[in-house]
């Protein structure tokens, strides 16, 4: 029952692992794409600022060449809005896109007046605010215009439109329950996704949990919680992240429903095949019972009985090891018979005993002794369980087979309430979750090299690009998710090339060659 019970606990545990590392992977790609947008917005904000210190200088001022910066700005921008300019009344003075309010004034509301009142600031960052200008929600990336004397002479903005960022959040798997959502550090929600329509539209508002408002106060770069959605009551893992420089949290959170579908449609299964277990076992001590009054018999049955048992033990699936008070090995099974053979301990045919009456626990003190830390900490968490100090140990532990390196969990349990009667151990491969994780890693280190990539769906739309093809072509990951590589056409290339060259993907799974393509501002590559 010990051994069904852990099992279950168990693969719980992995499939919250996966999700975890899941969540902290994406909110890492997150941050770093908001605060790189913030970063090259704020570059364009120098550039329109440089612009007007060198008017200044020269006494004049040509403001179709403020406009003309301006536009240039927009043009390498387009996560912005579009860029504004405002003077010392709050009015608008400059501008070019999205300019839904020509009358515009900013002189009342309240960023307008931070930047006003403090001359040191630098680059300011916004809650969500509802702009005057664009008639829709942003975040507002500005900064302050100083004079030659010090004085305020207005501001400069490249605001952030909210539903940019919340179109860019759709595009992830998270799942039937998944969420994503940005809150500025007074606790505001920014943008969410999915997005919740209507007067329950948390958007602008403080809505947030217990442990993701501790987070924010603590001022904590990264935090891992689970919790119940304040906005939807959905049962969630969530990991949160500082965007660094930026008074800004990205939460990514996956449903408990989803990550966990799997583990509950085998826990069924496996409770099943206990009950079934149980039963069978009721069972065989039923008949022991019945025929302990014959002698003779009730040997006969006492070893029945025992197969009974082994072949139960057998039929586990990880290898299981049963030591005695000492240290002495009682028992084993066949997945830990199998194990040994694999791994070239025994060769050909091998008794039904093997392993028992060795002293295990030497042969940990020997390994320790010869310089293998695995091997004392399992001998400490061994006798930890013995001498009643723990419950249950457990460790990961990687081991040099004569054909691989293999990852085992080793988890240590009391047999008998005190371990009166010894401890079992069973130990599980967990090889394929560690390389699992470790493709994981590769994959994103990969996929962040020099070299330009795109991952398109099987319809040929681009899904992702990186930073290296936006580099190469010109063109922003904005500007090419949702649209087909048709858009990087050259023209140099004929139908039967372009034929050649996804029959070749279609058939092999991949393409080799040079390929002429055309970028943002027309140039070929």
């Amino acid at each position: 029952m010990l051994l069904v019970v852990w099992t279950i606990i168990d693969r719980r545990a992995s499939a919250h692992r996966t999700a975890e590392i899941a969540a902290v992977n994406l909110s890492q790609t997150l941050a770093d794409n908001f605060a790189h947008t913030i970063e090259k917005i704020d570059f364009g904000l120098r550039g329109v600022l440089d612009e007007l210190a060198d008017q200044r200088k020269r006494g004049s001022w040509d403001e179709q060449r403020i406009l003309e910066n301006i536009a240039r700005q927009d043009q390498r921008n387009p996560n912005s809005v579009g860029f504004r300019i405002f003077g010392a009344d709050g009015k608008r003075r400059f501008g070019v896109s999205t300019i839904n309010s020509r009358e515009a004034d900013l002189s009342e509301r309240e960023d307008f007046k931070y930047l006003r009142d403090h001359p040191e600031i630098g680059l300011f960052v916004s809650p969500p605010v509802f702009g005057i200008t664009a008639q829709q929600w942003i975040i507002v990336v500005a900064r302050r215009i100083t004079e030659a004397d010090g004085s305020f002479g207005g501001t400069v903005y490249g605001p952030i439109p909210i539903k940019n960022l919340i179109k860019a959040f759709s595009t992830l798997d998270l799942g039937r329950g998944g969420v994503v959502a940005l809150y500025h550090t007074n606790l505001q929600l920014a943008a969410r996704f999915p997005v919740v329509n209507g007067p329950e539209d948390p958007l602008g508002k403080v809505v947030i949990n217990d442990q993701f408002r501790a987070a924010i106060g603590l001022g904590l770069p990264e935090a891992q919680f689970d919790y119940t959605a304040a906005v939807d009551g959905v049962r969630r893992l969530a990991h949160v992240r500082k965007i660094p420089g930026q008074p800004y949290y990205i939460l990514v959170g996956f449903a408990e429903d989803d990550y966990l579908a799997e583990w509950r449609s085998e826990t069924v299964h496996i409770v099943i095949a206990a009950a079934v277990m149980i039963a069978l076992v009721l069972l065989a001590m039923r008949i022991l019972l019945q025929r302990m009054g014959e002698r003779r018999r009730s040997v006969e049955q006492l070893e029945q009985s025992e197969k009974f048992k082994q072949a139960i033990i057998d039929s586990v699936a990880p290898e299981i090891v049963v030591l005695d008070r000492q240290g002495v090995i009682a028992a084993v099974n066949e997945p830990w018979r199998d194990f040994l053979a694999r791994n070239g301990e025994i060769s050909g045919r091998y008794p039904p005993n093997i392993g028992i009456g060795a002293n295990y626990l030497a042969a940990c003190q020997a390994s320790a002794a010869a310089g293998s830390n695995d091997a004392a900490r399992a001998l400490a968490g061994i006798g930890a369980v013995l001498d009643g100090r723990k419950p249950v140990f457990r460790m990961e532990h990687s081991t040099d087979w004569p054909r691989d390196k293999r990852w085992y969990s080793i988890v240590v349990l009391p047999l008998g309430k005190y371990a009166e009667d010894g401890v079992v151990i069973t130990q599980t491969d967990v090889s394929r979750l560690k390389s699992a994780e470790a493709d994981l890693r590769i994959a994103a280190a990969a996929f962040e090299a020099q070299e330009g990539m795109m991952i398109t769906d099987a319809n040929e739309v681009i899904l992702q690009v990186n930073q290296a093809f936006c580099d190469n072509t010109g063109y922003e990951a904005a500007d090419v998710i949702g649209h087909t590589p048709r858009l990087l056409k050259s023209g140099r290339h004929d139908k039967a090339f372009y034929a050649a060259m996804w029959a070749s993907i279609d058939k092999t799974g991949k393409w080799q060659g040079e390929i002429c393509g055309r970028r943002k501002d027309g140039q070929l590559y």
